[in-house]
């Protein structure tokens, strides 16, 4: 079953727009494409490039990671009785 235009992750990639720089240049276009071709062997780590772009795009979302991040690892470090420690 093929997607709706413009849904796919290839589809995406098109609109992707890099703040001060403007969108992909064709190198990276490819580059990502041939990583969607090869996504069948490695799920996992394609999925983490993906999400890692779109932090890379997105400061609002960076910041809001980063925020729950260092709630959570302030609250583990409470219960486990762990103080400091990056």
């Amino acid at each position: 079953m093929a997607s709706p235009i413009g849904v796919a992750y290839i589809d995406s990639l098109f609109g992707l727009e890099a703040p001060g720089r403007g969108k992909l240049g064709e190198e990276e276009l490819v580059k990502m494409f041939s990583e969607a071709i090869n996504v069948g062997t490695d799920p996992s780590a394609t999925t983490t490039k993906w999400a890692l772009l779109r932090l890379v795009l997105n400061q609002e979302i960076q910041e809001k990671l980063y925020t729950i991040w260092q709630r959570e690892k302030e609250r583990c470090q409470r219960k486990c009785g762990v103080v400091g420690g990056g």
